[in-house]
Order: C-alpha cells, then structure tokens, then sequence
C-alpha cells in the first residue's frame, strides 16, 4: 500500500550522555557498524532525553548515569512510565550504579571506558531485543505528514468513511487506505479484524 511501507531493520537509537565526545564515540560506532539499520539521536541532560522520547519515539537509549541535572536513573524511570517496551542500556563508569538498572528494567550495562568490540556486540542484543519485543517498523502516511510507528504501539485501526484511524501509543493517526490492504500486512503481527471496521491487535488484549 502507498500509505504503508514496512521497514523491517530500522532502529531509532537515543544516546544520553553529557560529554560531547562520548556522545561522538557512541554515534559513530552506531552509524559505522548499523548504520544503514539506524536513526541516531543524541541528548545531553535528562530532561531532553524526555522532551525527545516524546517526538523521536526512540526503540533503544543508551543512558548515561552521572548527567546534570536530572539524572539517567530519574529519566529511565519517566521513560518507563510513558513506554514499558523501550529497550534501556545504561552507561556509567561505576559498577555499583548498574544495579540501578533492575529497577527499570534496564536491558544491560555498559562500563566506561568503552570497549570497541564489546559495545558492538552490546548494539546487536538490543537491536535484536527490539526486533522480537517490538515488532515492525511502519511509515504511516498520515494527515500529519509521513509517521514511524512500530505495528506493536498500534492498539487497534478502524475505519471512518474513507480514512483509516490509527491508535496508537503516541497518539492518533489519521490516513487513507483500505482496512482490507492492512489486515494482509499486519495479520502476521497479531492483527484480527473483530468486524468489517475493526482491525485490533491482539497484543494489547487484556
């Protein structure tokens, strides 16, 4: 469909860290080894992290603890309560600050100076963490312009008059298209058309 392109390996990475040149080392690391895989953004403080999260919709943060401000272990708490399936790696220097990461669920931790190789491999677990958490990446040509979402923060889509309306996580959606047309793309996802203007993801089934 013209309002629905699939994109099976893009990433949205959100990297927090205070200092410009980790924040260099980490991005270009990112884009050299997934590059082609990735949309790369970067935050200083927590409260951009936040303000961020809110129109990037990252998949993966890589969050430094020790920021200004509010710190890595306060945002990855507020990121928590807007989004339970972020996949959250922390970044410090201190190993007794990595048990902070149970508390949010963080993924892994990644200790300071930082290992080539093993940041690499650390990458690829989450990439592949999203890939089976979160599902596929979708651009959604709505009224709004063209929208990513993953088809996993979709509740449901229905259908009013000749124009599809997305639910989602972040908000609503409205497109032209066929619900027929969707339901063929999105029924390997857990997508069940429940009636003829209906089309629910059984994910966010309770």
């Amino acid at each position: 469909s013209k309002n629905e392109e699939e994109h099976e390996d893009m990433y949205r990475i959100l990297i927090a860290d205070d200092e410009g040149l980790m924040l260099e080392a980490f991005k270009g690391i990112i884009l050299a080894e997934f590059g082609e895989k990735c949309i790369v953004e970067t935050a200083k403080t927590g409260r951009v992290v936040i303000e961020k999260a809110e129109t990037f919709h990252p998949d993966i943060v890589f969050m430094d603890i020790d920021m200004p401000g509010r710190n890595g272990i306060e945002a990855s708490r507020a990121l928590r309560e807007r989004n339970q399936s972020i996949v959250l790696l922390f970044v410090t220097n201190l190993a007794q600050y990595a048990i902070a990461g149970y508390e949010v669920d963080a993924l892994d931790y990644i200790l300071k100076p930082i290992n080539y190789f093993s940041f690499k491999l650390k990458i690829q677990k989450a990439l592949e963490t999203v890939r089976r958490v979160q599902g596929t990446l979708l651009t959604i040509a709505s009224d709004h312009g063209q929208q990513l979402v993953r088809d996993s923060e979709i509740f449901y889509i229905e259908v009013q008059g000749h124009n599809l309306i997305y639910h989602t996580l972040h908000g609503d959606l409205t497109a032209t298209g066929t619900l027929k047309q969707i339901e063929a793309q999105l029924k390997p996802s857990g997508f069940y058309r429940c009636n003829y203007c209906y089309l629910v993801n059984l994910r966010h089934v309770g």
